[in-house]
């Protein structure tokens, strides 16, 4: 992977700044998908992968809560048994120890991540073929491994099963399975039923970025995600194309599928449309695209690709990114705007369930966000890498939602009564409303009925309040609505501050912290300590390059000085300090 060092040395790291910039001054909180569903994994070891982070929660307003750093080890392959410990674990500890385990449904890894699995180390499937060819590879993708965590977590390659993947919409089974919105807490029956117990248990997962010498650069990554959260809910006027090309062994399997895809997406108002060539060649409205071509170069095509769009070309080594290819690497797509994209990262044999059905389409059209329709149309997904914006619905019915009870920046004490109300397009309505404080679900209730918050349980200071509204039906777009207050029922206080809001990445800032009654002050970025003051006042000095460049979000969370072995509890927390780290 290339160093941060070399973008900013061309400059493309200003470029990445001002989206991140222009996004923490306009983006409204409308955005389907759930940011309070998303557990968004940090490399702490890789400037970019803290730069990539500090943009998508400026996006998609992902809580701190759902932040981890973690020390991942250098490297575009990581053994099995490493990505359970050093990754799958000390997310999955995270996601308890924070209260939030039960809201997830996403996990997200920001950039600098390894993106293959070296899945030797469990041993051969039960079944697999000594001799070559064999649909068996021993290597996986990040993404997908993630989303198969259930089985991962077993140390046998059940994985690699044919039939892995039952949130998978297989179109020709037996009876047919419509379009179905993700719950991680959902199980998921032989039969691709949804059920309450039991059942096969999955985590949607994306990498957001990729960088290196097959990957892309900061400022692509930055205009692919900001474009990406400004598709949600326009229900765009583009035309999905299904290419045939002559090539038998990438697109002529998927020939015979094509056309009832785009009967499919006329159901929704969504144009589709089979070509026959390499590319859709003079196309300005390429909303997204299924391609049978080992390589190409977009910029020949003439076509533009649409803001949301998903694309893919159906080969070997799209998602090998590092070496060299012969084949275009899946994010050539998102250089030029796609919202996402994916490839296998090891040769996956011409076997259909390995690759994305023309259906992916179809559920994206359905409303879906782009990580539910992926999985939804891969039914043996554990070589593919799928890289892009996992919360991007642009189908989506998004609700408009409303509060009474608190306003912004209210100083309040004692319970507060918060009713919701919300309004959707469509005959199906709200089906729920959620409550989160600081990113964590606190109450579910239905319209009509209101909430009931005793201020009492959380410590003085700055809070954040969602009110997420949930659509009825199968798809369950969500809207919200994101409330700063404050608490004072104990008359604690907790300021952070800084004279450097706007620094060089090679220079470092002075946070000054001072909190009455406090026993120590602890200041955060990205789930991580910069540092920690003893007593009720001080300062930290922090590297900025250790902030990532971007907007930078501080937190800082007080302690009462207690007796020896009691637990620990907040006293008070700060409103978050905003710190725009430049090259």
């Amino acid at each position: 992977m290339l160093a941060l060092s070399h973008f900013l040395a061309r400059g493309i790291a200003i470029r990445f700044l001002a989206i991140a910039l222009l996004v923490a001054s306009t983006r409204p909180a409308l955005a389907g998908g759930g940011p309070e569903n998303v557990l968004l994994l940090v490399n702490s070891q890789s400037a970019t992968s803290r730069g990539v982070a500090n943009l998508y929660v400026q996006l998609r307003g992902v809580p701190a809560s759902n932040v981890v750093s973690l020390d991942v080890p250098a490297g575009n392959k990581i053994a099995v048994e490493d990505f359970r410990t050093k990754i799958l674990m000390p997310a999955l500890s995270a996601m308890a120890a924070r209260g939030i385990g039960g809201q997830i449904d996403y996990i997200v890894y920001s950039a600098d991540f390894p993106t293959q699995i070296d899945l030797s180390g469990d041993g051969r499937p039960e079944g697999a073929r000594a001799s070559s060819p064999d649909p068996f590879a021993p290597t996986g993708s990040i993404s997908s491994m993630t989303f198969l965590w259930q089985l991962a977590m077993t140390k046998t390659p059940n994985y690699v099963a044919r039939n892995v993947n039952r949130y998978f919409r297989h179109p020709s089974a037996r009876r047919s399975l419509s379009t179905q919105g993700f719950a991680a807490w959902r199980g998921w029956s032989e039969n691709g039923d949804p059920q309450t117990e039991g059942g096969m248990h999955y985590y949607l997962s994306t990498m957001l970025g990729v960088t290196g010498s097959r990957g892309n650069t900061l400022a692509e990554i930055a205009a692919y995600l900001d474009a990406a959260a400004r598709a949600d809910g326009t229900h765009p006027r583009g035309t999905i194309y299904y290419v045939q090309s002559e090539d038998k062994a990438r697109s002529g399997p998927r020939h015979g599928r094509y056309e009832a895809a785009v009967k499919e997406l006329s159901r929704f108002g969504v144009r589709g449309e089979v070509l026959q060539g390499q590319m859709p060649v003079g196309k300005t409205d390429v909303q997204g695209a299924m391609m049978g071509v080992a390589a190409f170069d977009w910029t020949q095509s003439a076509s533009r690709i649409l803001p949301g769009a998903i694309c893919d070309h159906l080969t070997s080594f799209g998602g090998r990114l590092s070496g060299r290819s012969s084949q275009t690497p899946l994010t050539a797509y998102l250089k030029h705007g796609a919202a996402g994209a994916c490839g296998t990262v090891v040769e996956p044999l011409n076997f259909p369930e390995k690759f994305p059905h023309p259906n992916i389409h179809v559920h994206y059209a359905a409303g879906c966000s782009l990580a539910e329709a992926f999985y939804q149309s891969i039914g043996w997904p554990y070589q593919v890498l799928v890289v892009g914006d996992p919360l991007c619905q642009p189908w989506a019915n998004i609700p408009k939602v409303t509060l009474d009870g608190v306003k912004a920046n209210a100083r309040t004490r004692g319970t507060l009564t918060i009713t919701p109300k919300a309004t959707v397009a469509g005959a199906r309505g709200i089906a729920r409303f959620e409550l989160f404080v600081d990113g964590v679900r606190r109450d579910k209730i239905v319209s009509g009925e209101s909430f009931s918050l005793v201020t009492g349980e959380l410590p003085d200071g700055y809070h954040e309040l969602r009110v997420v509204a949930i659509e009825g039906g199968p798809i369950e777009s969500q809207g919200r609505a994101i409330v700063p207050f404050w608490v004072n029922n104990h008359r604690k206080v907790l300021a952070m501050s800084s004279a450097a809001r706007r620094v060089r990445s090679s220079e470092r800032i002075e946070v000054k912290v001072n909190g009455t009654g406090a026993g120590r002050i602890v200041v955060t970025h990205q789930g991580r300590p910069l540092g920690e003051v003893t007593g009720s006042a001080g300062r930290i000095t922090v590297n900025a390059k250790n902030l990532g460049p971007g907007r930078a979000i501080l937190h800082a969370t007080s302690f009462a000085a207690g007796a020896e072995g009691e637990e620990e509890k907040p006293l008070a927390t700060a409103a978050p300090l905003f710190v725009d780290v430049l090259p």
